[in-house]
């Protein structure tokens, strides 16, 4: 049986890729690994975090190296408004930095050989995004259900008037604004809302509330998220 291996950024992304992963019925076993960063707040992918990705391939390096299956490592990351070149630009580094060769990869959502020492093993990457930029926030706003929402109504104010007395919010801080808003007051309960701090958490969020985003939907970059992890079953 092949070792599968997923790194992702935050402890959020994680309970929602395992959400995903067992809509698709995924049989084989994929360990996603402890996050870049544990905290539940964001984190800003900017060239602090190519040591976060190179000390992750860096404590990995063992288990690859003892391994009696293949194995295969995924990294998925937010694109935010970067380009896709970068990003692989980005994990290529990290490679470099972390196994003191050349390897690399040229390809989103595409195993690619990494040679380490006597052996090799299949990485692949993909980029979170919703129409071309953005992180994994914004590719959930798509999947909710049509509708009114209260989180929506926050939004569109807050961005015309979070900004007054020198205060700013970023669209990316208002988008995680958005989707904590829509959690807590569109779709807990009444009771729900007694004991919100436990209740909005992804793991806890997602297994109570199905109807919250539709996984199914058309939408291209969810499409491309589930081809990323198929990679791993076949």
């Amino acid at each position: 049986m092949d070792k599968n291996i997923l790194i992702v950024e935050r402890i959020n992304d994680k309970y929602i890729i395992e959400h995903i992963l067992k809509n698709l019925k995924i049989n084989k076993n994929i360990n996603i690994e402890p996050p870049l960063d544990n905290s539940l707040d964001f984190i800003e992918l900017d060239g602090s975090d190519l040591k976060k990705i190179s000390d992750k391939l860096t404590e990995l390096k063992s288990d690859i190296l003892k391994s009696k299956a293949p194995v295969k490592i995924g990294i998925i990351l937010d694109l935010d408004k970067n380009k896709i070149e970068e990003r692989i630009a980005l994990i290529n580094k990290a490679i470099e930095t972390a196994y003191e060769n050349k390897n690399s990869i040229s390809n989103e959502n595409k195993f690619e050989k990494i040679e380490l020492e006597e052996i090799s093993f299949d990485l692949a990457c993909h980029f979170i995004c919703h129409q071309g930029e953005g992180e994994l926030e914004d590719l959930l706003h798509a999947l909710r259900p049509s509708g009114t929402f209260f989180s929506d109504g926050v939004f569109e104010c807050c961005q015309t008037t979070c900004f007054s007395d020198g205060k700013t919010l970023s669209l990316k801080e208002l988008g995680k604004l958005r989707m904590d808003f829509y959690r807590r007051f569109d779709i807990l309960t009444k009771a729900e809302k007694k004991q919100a701090k436990i209740n909005v958490q992804w793991d806890n969020f997602l297994s109570n509330h199905p109807e919250a985003f539709d996984f199914n939907k058309n939408v291209t970059e969810l499409d491309n998220l589930k081809a990323f992890l198929k990679l791993f079953s076949t």
